[in-house]
C-alpha cells in the first residue's frame, strides 16, 4: 500500500487488471514506483508524503501506477501500442508538473488548500534588463550598465 493509493484503488480503476494474475503485493511495487516519481516532482513545493492524501493526489497516483502496470504487463510483453495509455500518461505528467510548479494547488477533501513548503525559495534577479557587468573579456573592461546606475539613483530619490 502506498501513501496515496492502494491495490484496491488500482483494481477499481481497471477491472481487467485481475486477468494478469497480480497480487496486491505486485501492485504495491508499481504504486511505490509511481509515488516515488510523484514525490520527486512535488517535493519542491510540498513536504512529502502528504497525509491525508488529497483526492487529486490519490487519483494521479492511481493513474500513474496503472500506467506502469500496463506498460509492463499489457504493452511491453505483447509488443502492442496503446494510444489511451500514451495520452493518459501525458495528461497525468502534465498535472504533476503543474503541482510541482505551483500552477495547480492541492486541496483537502474538505476544500482547504494544502500549504506549500516555506523553507525553500527560488533565485530571483532584478537585474535581468541590464547588460551583465562581468563577461569573458579582460577584467579591466567590465563596466556597470549606465541604465542600471540611473535606475538605482532614481529609486534612491523616491
Amino acid at each position: 500500500m502506498g501513501d496515496y493509493t492502494s491495490a484496491i484503488d488500482i483494481r477499481k480503476l481497471y477491472k481487467k487488471i485481475d486477468t494478469a494474475g497480480l497480487t496486491d503485493n505486485d501492485i504495491d511495487f508499481y504504486i511505490a514506483m509511481a509515488e516515488a516519481e510523484i514525490n520527486g516532482y512535488i517535493s519542491t513545493k510540498y513536504t512529502i508524503p502528504i497525509s491525508p492524501a488529497p483526492v487529486l493526489l490519490r487519483d494521479i497516483s492511481s493513474e500513474l501506477s496503472l500506467i506502469k502496470i500496463l506498460d509492463r504487463f499489457f504493452t511491453a510483453e505483447t509488443s502492442s501500442k496503446n494510444e489511451w495509455r500514451d495520452i493518459r500518461k501525458k495528461d497525468v505528467m502534465s498535472i504533476i508538473e503543474k503541482i510541482s510548479k505551483g500552477d495547480m494547488l492541492l486541496i483537502t477533501s474538505s476544500g482547504t488548500i494544502i500549504s506549500p513548503r516555506t523553507d525553500t525559495t527560488e533565485i530571483y534577479s532584478n537585474t535581468k534588463d541590464y547588460t551583465p557587468i562581468f563577461g569573458h573579456g579582460h577584467y579591466g573592461d567590465e563596466i556597470v550598465d549606465i541604465d542600471r546606475i540611473d535606475d538605482e539613483d532614481d529609486a534612491r530619490d523616491d
